[in-house]
């Protein structure tokens, strides 16, 4: 599985990743935005696949 690609939004970092199409029926969005609630590249990206895994 590809890793979710982080994107900054204001100061903070954010993980986007499209929706599988299994999980349609539970999450409307086709993609997803989630705050990794932080404003280091560095921890975002040890962050985004842990929470990530959260989700799906």
């Amino acid at each position: 599985m590809k890793p979710p690609t982080i994107i900054l939004r204001e100061s903070i970092w954010h993980i986007r990743k499209r929706v599988p199409v299994r999980c349609a029926s539970v999450e409307p969005r086709s993609i997803a935005h989630v705050s990794l609630h932080t404003d280091s590249r560095a921890i975002a990206s040890m962050k985004a696949p842990q929470v990530w895994a959260e989700l799906i």
